[in-house]
């Protein structure tokens, strides 16, 4: 399914977003006749985006906001599904411990120890500094701010793409219990349960739980199982400490468990798709797998950190000290193929069979301190240090399998074939320190002006001792052993100058000029000594942004819309190369030119009837690669091309109905329709790693007793059963996707006290 928008249409769907403005009052009075005497109006929400807390209508940034209770009705529990609601962010799931977060076009898509992620995730204000650790399970929040673009004044390290921060829900001052139980296809059972109130005068405590468990949506044909499940356990506690009147202290702890089966590659095209699909898969049957290894992934996440609030008279002073650590273990079978099949020519089943394995341990601790100004002064501040110390270890094995039969000429599985084993034992220590401070100063009661400065210093010692079990040639990803130490220092100073003007009560406009960096680092996988031990540059991005925040009729109506143009340089490029020496292949990132990003966002909410409401958003994305450099060796090719996992076009719309049922019953409907249009995988792009673009139906419907809180709802996930792809590469001319969940359905009761 292909859906294509062209410029003139992209055009007149934002200025018909934009008109909005003027057209609202006459097209939806009909729809409000009825209700003209009743007093409802769109909730207002609250986020902490600029480290204040602050109406979101009234921060003058692109912040996409996601309520428990939105959530909750939409049953979103993972990042990518935050994604699929937010313009411009994108999520690819290589494996639960290796995502790719892409705002805006920024992503990264190297893994290894001594590599970063674009796009910054925070749990309670604190970094999870490794890919590992920023996919966990959504539950017991109070919201998700995803703030689109560079942030690299108050949010500093890694921010170069976005930043979302996670906010947990805190011990409630009365007590509150929560009980919810689901069950479904593929065997699922879902349970979450919350229990949040009072110790004492003084103490209040919360512990919540959530475990989510189904089985595989994908067939192992050659290994009779199950692949592509869930089997994820979760629980958070929290002991807020109320000191003073001035003074609150909270202790929270979290721990995620997740053990899963292999994930399920499946070859699409080239010659590998042929195989697979004369096998019973392929792009014919995606939801069977060909390959023959055993895949796993598991996963334990856990952290402690102190949160201090205290109102000091001269401002308010925050302390954030925080622990974590990770551990990942993933197994897989990267192509989706059967070794000695009796179908594949030798460079098929010498180069593209075998297993990948990935194992991994992160600790961090991080301290930040920051200090705000009071509120309702001419000139307000904040400001702060930093500091994150991360030490990593990571061993990835690559084993491509060499069918010595049929290198030898004789009949296939006649001689015992032979594993190529190549080794990555990696490891890195991460030092980073920053001050920042940001502040804005009101030139009269509508206009102000903001400026900010971060200056951020960062080391890494690296190692990378290599191992190989065949050097060079067929079977092998390693040409040269290397066993390195290196060590490098990057200083960088981004900055904020921003304006923003009320132009009425309900009509914000702003303006912002933004820089942000990402961090340099080495090699995951490198082939030979020199590649192991130079590192990659630091990326940066300059954000010219401008938007408008607004709400009509009588704030029944909320309308938001940015627009930017994002100068990207030196961006970190990771690319699988294949060359004579090196036939198998390995990935290789490096900084490669520049590339312009430009695009509109629009996010609305019409609430019609105190009983009707329309959300939705809806993103425009044109990126373009301006130099490449040569060290990659495919300048021309990909000079002109599209950033890679940039769709240019994303739409998400919702309906949301309620109908009261006698005196103690209410029904409700909610749908999601979401698009996104054909992106790539790849740069330069290729066929090969083309993924479609795709539409997606979400429903769920609702009967709640509201005098007992009980609620019954019956729901399903990719309603029509749309089948799509999540995530593609190129090896040797084949493309190896990894596909959606097909279409979900279940049954779930919950109740609260």
């Amino acid at each position: 399914m292909s859906t294509k928008f062209t410029t003139r249409q992209t055009v007149s769907m934002v200025a018909l977003a934009t008109g909005l403005a003027t057209i609202t009052p006459y097209a939806f009075s009909a729809a409000m006749a009825a209700d003209d005497d009743d007093e409802f109006a769109i909730e207002e929400i609250t986020v902490t985006a600029q480290k204040r807390s602050q109406s979101l209508q009234k921060v003058p940034i692109s912040v996409t906001v996601l309520g428990a209770e939105q959530m909750r009705k939409s049953r979103i529990f993972r990042m990518d599904e935050i994604a699929a609601r937010t313009p411009g962010f994108n999520v690819t799931l290589f494996s639960v411990g290796q995502p790719g977060l892409t705002m805006r076009g920024i992503g990264s898509n190297e893994d290894g120890a001594g590599g970063d992620n674009s796009v910054a995730v925070f749990l309670d204000g604190v970094y999870m500094a490794r890919g590992a650790s920023q996919v966990f399970d959504l539950y017991d929040l109070e919201r998700i701010e995803v703030l689109r673009g560079p942030q690299g004044t108050l949010y500093g390290k890694n921010v170069v793409g976005g930043a979302i921060n996670v906010v947990t829900s805190k011990p409630s001052d009365e007590l509150v219990l929560r009980g919810e139980a689901s069950v479904g296809n593929f065997k699922r059972i879902d349970i979450r349960a919350m229990a949040s109130g009072p110790l004492s005068d003084s103490v209040n405590a919360k512990f919540a739980f959530s475990s989510r468990d189904r089985d595989g949506h994908t067939f192992g044909l050659q290994l009779g199982e199950d692949m592509m499940d869930e089997n994820t356990s979760s629980m958070r506690g929290q002991l807020l400490f109320k000191i003073n009147d001035a003074t609150e202290f909270m202790l929270s702890a979290d721990y995620t468990r997740d053990r899963l089966a292999g994930d399920a590659r499946i070859p699409i095209t080239g010659a590998a798709g042929a195989i697979a699909s004369a096998a019973g898969g392929g792009i014919e049957n995606p939801r069977n797998f060909v390959g023959d290894v055993t895949g796993l992934s598991n996963r334990d996440l856990w952290g402690i950190h102190g949160n201090l609030d205290w109102d000091t008279g001269y401002g308010h002073l925050t302390s954030i000290t925080a622990f974590r650590r990770t551990d990942f273990d993933w197994v897989t079978d990267p192509l989706g193929l059967t070794t000695n099949d009796g179908i594949a020519p030798f460079f098929i089943q010498g180069t593209l069979n075998g297993d990948d394995r990935s194992t991994e341990t992160s600790k961090q601790f991080s301290q930040e301190i920051r200090l705000a100004s009071p509120e309702g002064e001419s000139l307000t501040w904040v400001g702060g240090l930093y500091y994150l110390h991360e030490d990593a270890v990571r061993v990835e094995t690559v084993e491509p399998v060499l069918d010595l039969s049929t290198i030898l000429g004789f009949p296939p599985g006649t001689v015992p074939n032979f594993a190529s084993l190549n080794i990555f034992d990696q490891a890195n220590i991460l030092d980073s320190f920053a001050v920042f401070g940001e502040a804005t100063y009101a030139v009269t009661d509508k206009l102000n002006i903001t400026g900010g400065l971060r200056y951020t210093t960062e080391k890494k010692d690296f190692s990378n001792d290599s191992t190989a079990g065949f050097i060079g040639g067929p079977g092998s990803t390693i040409t040269e052993l290397f066993d390195i130490s290196a060590s490098k220092t990057w200083n960088a100073l981004t900055w904020k100058v921003g304006v923003d003007y009320t132009a009425t009560e309900d009509v914000l406009l702003f303006a912002s000029v933004t820089r942000g960096f990402k961090s340099g680092g080495f090699q995951g996988q490198p082939s030979e000594p020199d590649s192991a031990a130079t590192p990659f540059d630091p990326e940066f991005a300059i954000d010219y942004e401008f938007g408008v925040k607004s709400q009509w009729m009588d704030d029944r109506i909320r309308l938001n819309v940015s627009g930017f143009f994002i100068n990207y340089t030196d961006l970190q490029v990771a690319l699988f190369v294949s060359t004579p020496e090196n036939p198998v292949g390995s990935f290789r990132t490096a900084n490669a030119g520049k590339a312009d990003i430009w695009g509109i966002e629009a996010e609305w909410t019409v609430l019609a009837t105190p009983w009707l409401e329309f959300s939705g958003s809806y993103g425009y994305l044109n990126t373009e690669i301006k130099e490449f450099g040569s060290n990659t060796g495919d300048d021309l090719l990909a000079i002109g091309e599209s950033l890679a996992t940039s769709p240019e076009h994303t739409l998400s719309f919702s309906v949301d109905m309620s109908q009261p049922v006698g005196d103690n019953g209410l029904v409700s409907l909610n749908l999601n329709y979401r698009y996104t249009s054909e992106t790539n995988d790849d740069i330069p792009a290729s066929p090969i790693t083309a993924i479609p673009s795709y539409q997606v139906v979400d429903a769920r419907l609702t009967y709640e007793l509201t005098d007992r809180n009980l609620e019954f709802s019956v729901w399903s996930k990719n309603l029509f059963d749309e089948t799509y792809q999540l995530q593609n590469f190129d090896v040797a001319g084949s493309g190896f996707a990894l596909f959606a969940p097909p279409r979900m359905w279940g049954f779930t009761v919950s109740w609260t006290y």
